[in-house]
């Protein structure tokens, strides 16, 4: 972090990237760390509508996103999604003995995987939209497509858009003071 004239600057980098910080910089390094074991548990729990999620079934998921948070929602969701895990007796359990082979190997193709499922129109948008940024006001994708000419993102609730998009506060992304 760098205060000049009361401002504060906040950058992330990968490791890589901090040789590129002069030293005479006046910064903090914080470093980030994967979750832990008990830490991808809990979060797990959160998404998976209450329901408990079998050791078999949560140690793939933690071996795959190795403690990366987006990556353990993202293949609890597509597990979810195409029908490899269900709620048996409370607890989400693989489908099938075999359901848990042949997973994608990377997070990238099995994003890639969620996304070939959407709709043409929404793929368009997302199309869009991750030339925006992360953060985005509906407003600002409407205006976008319509100077492309192509249809708006009309349904967030879409299934193979849940975890990508913050349904909670789809309008209210930034708030500048």
């Amino acid at each position: 972090m760098r205060k000049i004239c009361g401002l504060t600057f906040i950058l992330s980098t990968r490791p890589e990237g901090l040789k590129s910080i002069p030293d005479s910089a006046d910064h903090i390094p914080m470093p980030l760390h994967g979750l832990n074991p008990e830490e991808s548990s809990r979060l797990l729990l959160e998404y998976s509508d209450g329901q408990l999620i079998d050791g078999e079934v949560s140690a793939v998921i933690m071996e795959k996103a190795e403690g990366n948070p987006f990556f353990l929602v993202q293949f609890l969701m597509y597990l979810k999604e195409n029908g490899l895990i269900s709620v048996q007796n409370g607890v989400w359990k693989k489908t099938e003995e075999e359901s848990l082979t042949g997973l994608p190997e990377s997070i990238f193709s099995m994003i890639m995987a969620r996304i070939d499922t959407l709709s043409e129109t929404t793929r368009e948008s997302l199309k869009v939209a991750s030339v925006v940024g992360m953060r985005f006001t509906e407003p600002v994708l409407e205006k976008l497509e319509t100077e492309r000419s192509t249809p708006t993102l009309t349904s967030p609730e879409e299934p193979a858009l849940q975890g990508f998009i913050p349904m909670k506060s789809w309008n209210t992304f930034f708030r500048i003071c």
